[in-house]
């Protein structure tokens, strides 16, 4: 069975009831707390993501920076997803101390933290940023040293997926251009062993591509 964990739980919902099931997770139950659709705003997502592709981006992106207009627009729609996950239901508490430790999945700012962590291409520290909001996405906890050569995640209730993988492999890269060795194989080391864990084994595994 294969159901989309994208963000759209209307759709994640109806795909489950097609199939006389329903879900009762920790995020599920956050979802049908928050009440709302994210549909027609992921849709606009979608339709952006389409008319400016990853590809033609990053084409210019090694000589010139990507037009402002461009990633202001991206930024705006990472803002409105924001929105749609409210941390009163989606953050998750330390049970000793009752703070805020984490995120559940927010999957539905994946693709355009994406799309901003390549448009950041050369500005190393925002694009490390943006990669490490992609796995946050995933519900993963994230802690970069690059100083350190340090890139440790922790998370109960994550999501497994390729762009989480892509998201580690981005930092591998951005630290090789940066020199940065030892993080970028401590990123290369977590790569493929989530890749492992996701596809059972390391066959097929390929270093980002755009």
């Amino acid at each position: 069975m294969c159901c989309p964990v994208d963000g759209d739980f209307g759709r994640l919902k109806q795909s489950l009831e097609n199939r006389g099931l329903s879900c009762d997770c920790i995020l599920c139950r956050a979802e049908n707390k928050y009440g709302k659709t994210r549909s027609s705003l992921m849709f606009e997502v979608t339709s952006f993501l389409e008319s400016h592709p990853v590809k033609q981006i990053t084409a210019p992106a090694v000589n010139y920076a990507i037009p402002a207009d461009l990633v202001e627009e991206a930024e705006n729609f990472e803002k409105s997803l924001k929105e749609t996950y409210p941390a009163r239901l989606f953050a998750t508490y330390d049970g000793a101390s009752n703070k805020i430790n984490g995120m559940l999945p927010t999957m539905g700012m994946a693709r355009i933290h994406e799309w901003l962590m390549i448009a950041y291409y050369r500005q190393p520290q925002r694009a490390l940023g943006y990669a490490a909001k992609m796995l946050t996405d995933h519900g993963y906890r994230v802690t970069i040293k690059a100083a350190n050569g340090i890139l440790t995640l922790s998370g109960t209730n994550c999501i497994l997926s390729t762009k989480a993988v892509r998201a580690i492999q981005y930092i591998e890269l951005v630290c090789i251009r940066a020199s940065n060795k030892p993080l970028a194989q401590a990123a290369r080391v977590l790569a493929e062993e989530m890749y492992t864990t996701f596809m059972g084994s390391m066959a097929g595994y390929k270093d980002f591509e755009v």
